[in-house]
């Protein structure tokens, strides 16, 4: 029997989500990943972005009531297959995102990132790096989307890790498995607005680490921006530079990330302060109504 109470989760993907659950099932694990949520997998190896919508479509019109979290990881079995440039994928992926939110009005949308590969199997571009940046900038974009869509959904774009003690993440604790991964940002998002003031502590504590170490970091490479290392020729220089620029990129986004992370801490304690003041203006009602019962008796 499952609880009906319970937040309802999908995670839709491509093999990485159906080994996942495989490897869940062969080890005798927990498959809702020991959170408090009924999930459902829907992983089928070699699912490609194209095949995302039908499948929604199909299931909007089985059920009534949408999921509480959706969880998309698809995109990579796309890049360089005939048909896909990045920018027909990226229109593409834009647009079925926004769909997916007029379809499911009520669910909160999670994107995992595309992975990098090692062997893009019959994807084919003019060279591998042109694979790599288009997958980079398909992630981006889809940051970009949830972004717009919420703030809070920004949290879970990124491919960093994460700090078990708050579930806030950190470049400095990196974890590769990816089950973890996919456990912590669910529990941030389905928890986020129900945090302890403790734990709230702990995640200010590590919000401050991380602005902290992005800014050492954004201050060394835009230094070596400013003194490139001698290159061997100046086709290697502007790879150089365009590599410490697009470093620079990834800080900044991470420093915006810190923002958008100290704004929902601040929205989060001043619905928690109003919470206590509503409680506690219930508690004086409560008492002056026993102190007018024992006089009239």
């Amino acid at each position: 029997m499952t609880d009906c109470s319970l937040p309802r989760v999908w995670i839709i993907g491509c093999s990485l989500v159906a080994r996942l659950q495989a490897h869940l099932g062969a080890f005798g694990l927990d498959q809702n990943l020991g959170l408090d949520c009924q999930i459902t997998w829907a992983g089928r190896g070699g699912r490609r972005w194209e095949h995302l919508m039908p499948l929604l479509r199909s299931k909007r019109a089985d059920i009534r009531d949408d999921p509480d979290v959706m969880v998309i990881h698809l995109g990579g079995n796309s890049i360089g297959t005939y048909g896909n440039t990045r920018i027909s994928l990226m229109r593409r992926m834009k647009t079925d995102i926004w769909e997916i939110n007029l379809l499911f009005p009520k669910t909160k949308l999670m994107f995992l990132d595309i992975l990098p590969r090692w062997n893009w199997r019959g994807q084919a571009a003019t060279t591998e790096y042109g694979l790599e940046r288009t997958r980079r900038r398909l992630n981006g974009a889809m940051f970009g989307v949830l972004s717009d869509m919420d703030p809070a959904l920004t949290l879970l774009t990124f491919e960093i890790a994460i700090n078990p003690e708050s579930g806030l993440w950190s470049q400095h604790s990196v974890s590769h498995d990816p089950a973890f991964q996919l456990k912590q940002r669910l529990f941030v998002l389905l928890s986020l607005h129900d945090r302890a003031s403790e734990e709230m502590n702990i995640i200010q504590r590590d919000l401050s680490a991380a602005r902290q170490f992005y800014q050492l970091e954004l201050g060394k490479i835009e230094e070596a921006l400013r003194n490139p290392p001698c290159a061997k020729s100046l086709r290697h220089e502007a790879g150089v530079v365009s590599a410490l620029r697009l470093k620079i990129r990834e800080c900044k986004d991470q420093l915006q990330q810190c923002d958008i992370v100290e704004q929902l801490l601040v929205t989060n304690s001043s619905l928690v302060e109003s919470e206590v003041e509503d409680l506690s203006e219930e508690e004086e009602k409560e008492e002056e109504q026993d102190e007018d019962n024992k006089e009239s008796c």
